[in-house]
Protein backbone atom coordinates (compact mmCIF):
# COMPACT_ATOMS: atom_id res chain seq x y z
CA UNK A 1 0.00 0.00 0.00
CA UNK A 2 2.86 2.13 0.97
CA UNK A 3 4.95 1.70 -2.69
CA UNK A 4 1.75 2.56 -4.16
CA UNK A 5 1.30 5.93 -2.48
CA UNK A 6 4.36 6.57 -2.96
CA UNK A 7 4.19 5.92 -6.46
CA UNK A 8 1.19 8.06 -7.30
CA UNK A 9 2.44 10.96 -5.43
CA UNK A 10 5.84 10.77 -7.63
CA UNK A 11 3.40 10.30 -10.65
CA UNK A 12 1.26 13.49 -9.35
CA UNK A 13 4.62 15.47 -8.90
CA UNK A 14 5.08 14.74 -12.27
CA UNK A 15 2.32 15.87 -13.24
CA UNK A 16 2.57 19.17 -11.63
CA UNK A 17 6.34 19.84 -12.48
CA UNK A 18 4.60 19.49 -16.30
CA UNK A 19 2.02 22.02 -15.71
CA UNK A 20 3.90 24.55 -14.59
CA UNK A 21 6.47 24.23 -16.84
CA UNK A 22 4.46 23.98 -19.39
CA UNK A 23 2.65 27.25 -18.36
CA UNK A 24 5.47 29.02 -18.01
CA UNK A 25 6.91 28.28 -21.55
CA UNK A 26 3.43 29.12 -23.15
CA UNK A 27 2.06 31.80 -21.27
CA UNK A 28 4.74 33.56 -19.26
CA UNK A 29 6.15 37.02 -19.62
CA UNK A 30 9.85 37.71 -19.18
CA UNK A 31 10.73 40.81 -17.62
CA UNK A 32 14.31 41.83 -17.35
CA UNK A 33 16.24 44.65 -15.37
CA UNK A 34 19.48 45.83 -15.13
CA UNK A 35 21.97 48.58 -13.81
CA UNK A 36 23.34 50.03 -10.53
CA UNK A 37 19.92 50.20 -9.15
CA UNK A 38 18.83 46.16 -9.53
CA UNK A 39 22.41 45.66 -7.78
CA UNK A 40 21.61 47.67 -4.93
CA UNK A 41 18.05 46.75 -4.60
CA UNK A 42 19.33 42.57 -4.60
CA UNK A 43 22.02 43.53 -2.12
CA UNK A 44 18.93 45.25 0.17
CA UNK A 45 17.32 42.67 0.14
CA UNK A 46 20.15 39.96 1.16
CA UNK A 47 21.65 42.01 3.82
CA UNK A 48 17.66 42.31 5.28
CA UNK A 49 17.27 38.24 5.06
CA UNK A 50 20.28 37.93 7.04
CA UNK A 51 19.37 40.34 9.40
CA UNK A 52 16.11 38.56 9.54
CA UNK A 53 17.78 35.20 10.33
CA UNK A 54 19.99 36.66 12.91
CA UNK A 55 17.18 38.14 14.78
CA UNK A 56 18.03 41.83 14.72
CA UNK A 57 15.86 44.76 13.51
CA UNK A 58 18.08 47.31 12.15
CA UNK A 59 16.86 50.92 13.20
CA UNK A 60 18.77 52.26 9.80
CA UNK A 61 20.11 50.49 6.67
CA UNK A 62 22.65 51.02 4.28
CA UNK A 63 24.00 49.20 1.09
CA UNK A 64 26.91 49.62 -0.79
CA UNK A 65 27.18 48.42 -4.17
CA UNK A 66 29.28 48.98 -6.66
CA UNK A 67 28.88 47.45 -10.46
CA UNK A 68 26.15 46.44 -12.05
CA UNK A 69 23.37 44.15 -11.43
CA UNK A 70 20.65 42.12 -13.41
CA UNK A 71 17.67 40.51 -12.70
CA UNK A 72 15.57 37.96 -14.52
CA UNK A 73 11.93 37.08 -13.76
CA UNK A 74 9.04 34.96 -15.86
CA UNK A 75 5.85 34.50 -14.32
CA UNK A 76 2.57 33.05 -15.86
CA UNK A 77 -1.40 33.51 -14.28
CA UNK A 78 -4.13 32.20 -14.91
CA UNK A 79 -7.80 33.29 -13.64
CA UNK A 80 -10.53 31.40 -12.47
CA UNK A 81 -13.06 32.98 -15.08
CA UNK A 82 -10.72 32.29 -17.88
CA UNK A 83 -10.60 28.67 -16.61
CA UNK A 84 -14.26 28.46 -16.49
CA UNK A 85 -14.94 30.13 -19.62
CA UNK A 86 -12.17 27.97 -21.74
CA UNK A 87 -14.08 24.78 -19.95
CA UNK A 88 -17.15 25.76 -20.74
CA UNK A 89 -16.21 26.79 -24.65
CA UNK A 90 -14.49 23.76 -25.05
CA UNK A 91 -10.97 25.13 -25.13
CA UNK A 92 -9.22 22.92 -22.69
CA UNK A 93 -6.13 22.99 -24.60
CA UNK A 94 -5.64 26.88 -23.95
CA UNK A 95 -6.12 26.17 -19.73
CA UNK A 96 -4.61 22.31 -19.46
CA UNK A 97 -1.37 23.77 -18.39
CA UNK A 98 -3.35 25.48 -15.04
CA UNK A 99 -5.50 22.07 -14.83
CA UNK A 100 -2.22 20.04 -14.75
CA UNK A 101 -0.60 22.40 -12.26
CA UNK A 102 -3.41 22.41 -10.19
CA UNK A 103 -4.80 19.02 -9.99
CA UNK A 104 -1.28 17.57 -9.56
CA UNK A 105 -0.58 19.27 -7.10
CA UNK A 106 -3.55 18.62 -5.40
CA UNK A 107 -3.05 14.87 -5.94
CA UNK A 108 0.44 15.10 -4.71
CA UNK A 109 -0.49 16.94 -1.26
CA UNK A 110 -3.10 13.69 -1.10
CA UNK A 111 -1.04 11.08 -1.88
CA UNK A 112 1.65 13.13 0.44
CA UNK A 113 -1.11 12.77 3.24
CA UNK A 114 -1.82 8.97 3.02
CA UNK A 115 2.31 8.27 2.94
CA UNK A 116 2.16 9.72 6.18
CA UNK A 117 -0.69 8.32 7.64
CA UNK A 118 0.82 5.22 6.67
CA UNK A 119 3.65 5.18 7.72
CA UNK A 120 4.37 8.07 10.67
CA UNK A 121 2.87 6.72 14.10
CA UNK A 122 1.74 10.23 15.06
CA UNK A 123 -0.92 10.51 12.74
CA UNK A 124 -1.74 14.07 13.09
CA UNK A 125 1.27 15.04 10.56
CA UNK A 126 -1.01 13.37 7.81
CA UNK A 127 -4.43 14.49 9.12
CA UNK A 128 -3.01 18.05 8.87
CA UNK A 129 -2.06 17.25 5.36
CA UNK A 130 -4.84 15.93 4.34
CA UNK A 131 -7.12 18.70 6.32
CA UNK A 132 -4.70 21.19 4.19
CA UNK A 133 -5.50 19.74 0.75
CA UNK A 134 -9.08 19.33 1.30
CA UNK A 135 -9.33 22.49 1.76
CA UNK A 136 -7.46 23.49 -1.04
CA UNK A 137 -9.25 21.43 -3.04
CA UNK A 138 -13.02 23.47 -2.06
CA UNK A 139 -11.64 26.22 -2.95
CA UNK A 140 -10.23 25.46 -6.55
CA UNK A 141 -13.68 23.76 -7.06
CA UNK A 142 -15.50 26.96 -5.53
CA UNK A 143 -13.58 28.98 -7.76
CA UNK A 144 -14.46 27.33 -10.98
CA UNK A 145 -18.40 27.07 -9.20
CA UNK A 146 -18.73 31.03 -8.69
CA UNK A 147 -19.39 33.59 -11.08
CA UNK A 148 -17.57 36.40 -10.59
Amino acid sequence: MFVATVLLGSISFIVFVTGFVWGLIERGQTRRAQGPEVGAEMMAEKMGRETAASGKTPLVQKTAFVGTGWAVEREAEYSWGEIRAAIRGGRIRTVLPALLGAAGMLAFMFFLSLALLIRVHNKIYGGVVLAFTLYALFIAVRGLIEES
